[in-house]
C-alpha cells in the first residue's frame, strides 16, 4: 500500500492540538504560508520540517500519512 503525507490529517491534528498556523510555524521553525500549502496538498515538507512538526505537535510521523487506495493519485 502507497502513504503519503495527508494534508487534511495534518490539518485536523494542528487544530486538536489547539495551534493556529502562525503559532505552529513559529514552534516548528517554517513558514505559515508552508503549513497552509502543506494543509491544501499543493506541497509536502521535506524530511526535516516533518520532524519538527511531529516533534511540537506530540504525534509519529505515521499520524501524518494516508493510504493510498485503489484508484486514488498522487496528485
Amino acid at each position: 500500500m502507497v502513504r503519503r503525507f495527508s494534508g487534511r490529517r495534518f490539518r485536523e491534528i494542528r487544530k486538536l492540538r489547539g495551534f493556529n498556523r502562525e503559532h505552529l510555524a513559529v514552534n516548528a521553525d517554517v513558514s505559515a504560508s508552508a503549513l497552509g500549502r502543506w494543509e491544501r496538498g499543493t506541497a509536502t515538507p521535506r524530511v526535516n520540517a516533518a520532524a519538527a512538526l511531529v516533534d511540537v505537535l506530540g504525534v509519529t510521523v505515521d499520524a501524518l500519512l494516508a493510504d493510498l487506495g485503489a484508484g486514488q493519485s498522487g496528485g
